[in-house]
């Protein structure tokens, strides 16, 4: 099998699953927030305030509003994954849209470095705004695992950058008599 055939097969089986994460990464969004309150003690919840009560609807409905900052960004950078791998898959590797995809994934990076605090901040306020008062929490931060994010966001986009330097020099090579 040559290298051009394993890059589209592989994209094609790449994309598939990318199809299939678009439908369930918004699906598991809702289940987790209509039912936060019935989740086994073995899920895995990671909310920026511990929660010691039950939430009613209105509350679990608001952060699943506020979850949709993350949601979009995710949605956002499936998308463009999608399409990144639809232009592998018919063998197109330097062009305009390849870098493009690149950047706009790099960007969605720093974006998402960017949203993690008012994320965290707005989903805290929604999680505790019906407790009394003293036991209301806003909480924000920025781990490691945020600053690597945002580290390889800013190395993505140099590489969208190299990438469109060596498309550029191909495509003046391409005209060179």
């Amino acid at each position: 099998m040559s290298k051009h055939n394993k890059i589209e097969t592989f994209s094609r089986r790449l994309r598939y699953m990318l199809y299939a994460l678009l439908v369930l990464v918004p699906a598991l969004t809702v289940f987790f927030w209509l039912n936060v309150n019935s989740l086994p003690a073995f899920f895995p919840v990671n909310l920026p305030v511990a929660i010691d009560r039950e939430l009613n609807i209105g509350s679990r409905l608001l952060a699943l509003v506020v979850s949709g900052l993350p949601l979009a960004l995710k949605m956002v950078g499936i998308l463009t994954l999608i399409r990144l791998f639809r232009l592998y898959e018919r063998g197109v590797i330097f062009s305009e849209d390849n870098v493009a995809c690149v950047h706009t994934l790099g960007k969605l990076l720093i974006l998402w470095f960017l949203s993690v605090p008012v994320y965290q901040l707005l989903l805290s306020f929604c999680l505790t705004f019906r407790n009394p008062p003293g036991e209301r929490v806003i909480a924000f931060g920025l781990g490691s695992a945020d600053a690597t994010v945002l580290i390889a966001g800013g190395m993505v986009i140099v590489i969208s950058w190299v990438m469109d330097e060596g498309r550029a020099l191909e495509d003046e090579q391409a005209y060179t008599v």
